[in-house]
């Protein structure tokens, strides 16, 4: 495993570190992207990972970044499209500008991440393609459309490149999470917001990070070549 190669986006702080973190211990080379420089990233969990500094709604620097990728490492294995906007903002309230951010930071980030990705995979016929859903993609709540649309078209993306690149040996699946503890969505969540989820989930509490860790894993394993363009949800009852 040592050999393969993973990059995580919005892998400064949050989620995403704890992402990086896991599989740097499971033996990946992992490169980590985010837009803040890397001595403003939260304390990191691991002393090796390869920091790229990167907006990844900004086209041209996803191109630069995997150019450097390409040159530093040759490969490419896995990606974790983790990187994403959340909103709270109410349907009526929100303006166009807030809506095509919140697109952007979510689907546009993984769309050009993803096409990039691609590119390296095919040729070796071997890929792996992860990006990170959300339960609020199935559990409507009020004040929370904006990012529950996004996040319902990201799984619809990973569907459609399955399709295009079905027997290219890349695959493409979602993973919608429920409640990780110290992540951005969850933090921003008010408690009356957080009650209303868990009375609804089939597992009613906070994931523990390594139940996210088990199921990329399970994504970017061998055993797991015929599971392309399928969602899997942890915690919700959809």
């Amino acid at each position: 495993m040592s050999e393969r190669v993973a990059l995580v986006t919005g892998a400064s702080r949050g989620l995403g570190a704890e992402i990086a973190a896991g599989l740097v211990a499971g033996g990946y080379t992992v490169v980590g992207a985010a837009r803040t420089a890397p001595d403003e990233w939260a304390a990191a969990p691991v002393a090796d990972l390869h920091r790229k500094v990167c907006d990844v709604t900004d086209e041209s620097q996803v191109k630069r970044m995997f150019s450097e990728v390409r040159k530093e490492h040759g490969r490419l294995d896995l990606v974790v499209n983790n990187a994403g906007a959340f909103s709270g903002d109410l349907l009526l309230m929100a303006s166009a500008e807030r809506f095509a951010a919140v697109l952007r930071g979510n689907l546009l980030s993984a769309q050009v991440v993803t096409r990039e990705s691609v590119k390296l995979m095919r040729p070796k016929g071997f890929g792996r393609v992860v990006s990170i859903s959300s339960i609020a993609a199935s559990i409507p709540l009020v004040g929370n459309s904006l990012y529950a649309s996004a996040k319902t078209a990201v799984v619809g993306l990973m569907r459609d490149f399955a399709l295009e690149f079905r027997n290219s040996g890349v695959t493409f699946n979602s993973v919608a999470i429920s409640f990780v503890e110290h992540t951005g969505m969850v933090d921003a969540l008010k408690p009356e917001a957080r009650a209303s989820y868990e009375a609804r989930l089939l597992v009613p509490r906070a994931l523990d990070m390594s139940e996210v860790l088990g199921t990329i894993r399970f994504l970017a394993s061998d055993d797991a070549g015929a599971v392309t363009g399928q969602v899997i949800s942890l915690g919700s009852p959809y």
